[in-house]
């Protein structure tokens, strides 16, 4: 009679799929907070064929049959954690190329321009906005930029002269005026299938 251990690789295949989930998030710091369904094939019939157009990510760990005999716990959670770790870098490398394609296509990337005050008014007056509760708290879309333009942006709004904060706030309360008059159009002409 061979020994199967079927409690214990429960246990293990658990153990696993728990940790390899909690290095992934802590490795995708974009996808770790947008709202994400796992989808997990092979537990359900189906018949048919069905497309989609999801990105495959994929990891493979290989055993040599001579290392699993002295292969311990610890050995075993390193290979698990680096192909976590390798499906993380694939599902935030795919986030951010989704997210390039869809801001080419919709003129919201300024390549080459840096990052001022007024280039930064010019995308918000060139995309929706939605508003929590009223106009006065807009739901601003994240700015995905690196630390050195964060930091210049930050420096050109703190050495604005009181004129030119005055007229950059005019702007931007024109344009939010503006974009919240058009989110409640928006939500007006929604039908319950939207």
């Amino acid at each position: 009679m061979i020994a199967d251990f079927i409690e214990i690789k429960r246990k293990l295949d658990r153990h696993f799929r728990v940790l390899a989930r909690e290095v992934q998030i802590k490795s995708m710091p974009i996808a770790a907070v947008l709202p994400t369904t796992i989808q997990h094939e092979g537990h359900q019939t189906q018949h048919g064929e069905i497309r989609s157009d999801y990105e495959e990510t994929s990891a493979t760990i290989q055993f040599h049959r001579d290392e699993i005999p002295g292969m311990t716990l610890a050995e075993l959670e390193r290979k698990v954690v680096e192909s976590a770790v390798d499906v993380a870098a694939q599902v935030e490398r795919g986030i951010l190329q989704t997210f390039e394609r869809v801001a080419r296509e919709s003129g919201q990337i300024h390549e080459g321009k840096r990052l001022t005050p007024d280039a930064f008014l010019d995308a918000l007056d060139r995309m929706d906005i939605d508003f929590d509760e009223g106009r006065d708290k807009p739901q601003f879309p994240t700015l995905f930029a690196g630390p050195p333009a964060i930091a210049k942006l930050d420096q050109a709004l703190s050495s604005m002269t009181p004129a030119e904060s005055a007229a950059h706030g005019a702007r931007k309360s024109a344009i939010l005026d503006r974009k919240y008059a058009e989110y409640i159009s928006r939500e007006n002409n929604r039908r319950l299938a939207d």
